[in-house]
């Protein structure tokens, strides 16, 4: 189910995708993670979300028995629902040895132009900030240095370019909700037959205190030769999945991915995502 998404840190193991999340039951239970001074939320009011929505009993249904139909349901409620959000993204990673330290990013995202601002409040790693505009800055990213280059204000970087590889944001192009679900149904799609990874309804559990449905998913080792396991969990009133954990053939966690305090439909405008709104 999961096997495009994680593409990019092949220098430290299973790669991380900007597009998701943290396993709850492998990090600590947070609070929300205090932003620290000079980062500034949009100061836009929140839109009604959930109109229209697929019936909770069919959603559920579909959790239970048709996963494919399940996935399907999901993207048909994001592309007719959902234009921005606001959020916290949690992540954890196993290297070579052991999982990394968690960490936490506040972030900011807009579906039409693509546009995301991520900064680390949590554990960052060379670059703390990043902001992408598609079609602006020549594509690029502008990024934050840490350590002793954290003097230099912004540093434009192309997103596709190896040499930043290390700095964990190399796939920020692949950010996002939509983005997920659409890797998950290629994966579907594209293994179909022998090779479809095996699914099964597991129950109910809580992210950020909210219910979620829970779906477990197996594989064999020509689809995802490094885990053997994924685990994702679906909020059940958003209609749309918040975290997905992979696992080894031993259930140990190779990668941990998690959203929290999400905002949908924030009106983030262009000026949402400028050097200065977010320097």
């Amino acid at each position: 189910m999961l096997h495009l998404i994680f593409r990019g840190r092949q220098k430290r193991g299973v790669a991380f995708n900007v597009a998701f999340l943290v396993l709850h039951n492998c990090l600590p239970h947070h609070a929300t993670v205090a932003a620290p001074k000079g980062y500034s939320r949009p100061s836009v009011s929140r839109s009604a979300y959930g109109h229209g929505l697929i019936s909770e009993s069919e959603f559920i249904a579909y959790a239970e028995t048709n996963h494919v139909q399940f996935i399907n349901a999901m993207i048909a409620n994001y592309d007719s629902h959902i234009e921005d959000y606001t959020g916290t993204f949690y992540r954890q990673e196993h290297n070579s040895q052991k999982m990394d330290k968690p960490q936490a990013f506040e972030f900011k995202f807009r579906e039409r132009p693509f546009s995301i601002f991520m900064q680390c409040v949590r554990n960052p790693v060379k670059v703390d900030r990043i902001l992408h505009v598609r079609g602006q800055n020549d594509d690029k990213m502008i990024v934050h240095p840490t350590g002793l280059l954290s003097w230099i204000r912004s540093v434009e970087v192309d997103i596709n370019d190896d040499k930043i590889i290390d700095t964990d944001l190399r796939e920020c192009s692949q950010f996002g909700i939509k983005n997920l679900l659409s890797l998950i149904k290629s994966c579907y799609v594209n293994n179909a037959g022998s090779d479809m990874p095996v699914s099964r309804y597991i129950g109910r559990d809580l992210v950020d205190g909210r219910e979620c449905v829970v779906i477990e998913s197996s594989f064999s080792d020509s689809t995802m030769p490094q885990a053997q396991k994924a685990i994702l969990k679906v909020d059940l009133a958003y209609r749309l999945p918040v975290s997905v954990t992979t696992l080894d053939r031993d259930d140990n966690p190779l990668s941990v991915y998690e959203y929290k305090n999400l905002r949908f439909n924030m009106s983030l405008q262009d000026h949402h995502f400028t050097k200065e709104a977010n320097h």
